[in-house]
This record gives C-alpha cells, sequence and structure tokens, in this order.
C-alpha cells in the first residue's frame, strides 16, 4: 500500500516541476507554488519516517517475544529432560535393590 501512495506522490512532484519552468510567467505564483511543493515532500517524508519508525518498532517487538518464548521452551526442555534423568535414576536404583 505504501508502495503505491509513494508512487503518485513522486508522480505529483514531477508534475510540480513543471510549474517552476517559464509555464508559470510570474515569479510570485512560482515562489508560492515553491512552498506547496516543500510542504508536500516534508509530508512524504514524514509518512516515510512514521511507516519505518513503526515497523521497526513492530519488529523489535516481534523479536523479543519470540526470544522469550524460545527461552521459555529451552527451559522447559531442560526440565523436562532433569525430570526424565531422575525417573531414569530412580528406576535404575529401584531395578538394582
Amino acid at each position: 500500500m505504501l508502495f503505491l501512495v509513494n508512487e503518485y506522490f513522486y508522480f505529483a512532484c514531477v508534475v510540480y516541476t513543471f510549474a517552476f519552468t517559464n509555464y508559470t510567467p510570474d515569479p510570485d505564483s512560482r515562489f508560492q507554488i515553491g512552498w506547496f511543493y516543500l510542504s508536500f515532500l516534508s509530508i512524504i517524508l514524514l509518512v516515510n519516517v512514521v511507516v519505518m519508525v513503526f515497523d521497526t518498532v513492530q519488529g523489535l517487538i516481534l523479536y523479543c517475544k519470540r526470544r522469550k518464548f524460545n527461552r521459555r521452551v529451552q527451559a522447559m526442555r531442560k526440565l523436562q529432560l532433569e525430570r526424565s534423568a531422575k525417573i531414569k535414576a530412580s528406576c535404575e536404583t529401584d531395578s538394582i535393590s
């Protein structure tokens, strides 16, 4: 979705560059168009930065959740191995006695 928005904004910026040529004879109009152009570019930049930050934070949260889950799984496996070793050891001592 963001890709399409960026393409639209890029197209609009290309179209607005013609406003800085002699097709707009009044310099004051070009000046006003220039400010509009800068504000338009600022909006594009702001939207892209916000999306990048949001995606980065979302990725970090997902990474932390996966890491926490993997640590829990490793702890459970370790606990199961310890329990099975205790059971195995108690079975061996019972069979020897």
